[in-house]
């Protein structure tokens, strides 16, 4: 009878855990905008991470160097995706964000699992079929760069 009145007292007063939605803010479209002009950034930067990494990989046989490349490529999808779901909010308020945040989210998961997928696919194939990845000078340039 105690251990409840505890619980009832903790649950309805110290304990309770914040609210997980922030409140609307009027001061979000500088924030929104700078988040743009980074986000072009990243993008340009991915765009040509991906296309070093995956080429470098075909050349050297590579399959850590594609799976960067493709990891590169994921990138550039989830910044697209946090493209549209910044767009979302200007267009729409933060009210119609949180349900594109929640689909970015999910996006960007099943993204990382692709990944994950590939990976394993192409390790076990080259397991299977006993060969090796060789080395390229334009992937440890890469992997230095990054």
């Amino acid at each position: 009878m105690q251990v409840e009145k505890i619980d009832d007292t903790c649950a309805q007063e110290c304990c309770a855990p914040p609210p997980l939605i922030l409140p609307p803010r009027t001061d979000r479209l500088p924030f929104i905008r700078e988040a743009f002009r980074l986000e072009w950034l990243t993008i340009g930067w991915m765009t040509v991470e991906a296309v070093v990494a995956i080429a470098a990989g075909v050349t050297a046989g590579s399959l850590v160097l594609i799976a960067f490349g493709l990891d590169s490529v994921i990138e550039l999808a989830s910044a697209g995706v946090l493209m549209w779901r910044l767009t979302v909010e200007l267009r729409h308020g933060q009210k119609f964000s949180e349900h594109a945040e929640r689909i970015a989210s999910r996006l960007g998961g099943a993204l990382l699992f692709a990944l994950a997928a590939y990976v394993t696919a192409a390790a076990v194939w080259q397991l299977w079929n006993r060969t090796a990845s060789g080395a390229s000078g334009h992937g440890a340039s890469s992997w230095s760069v990054e």
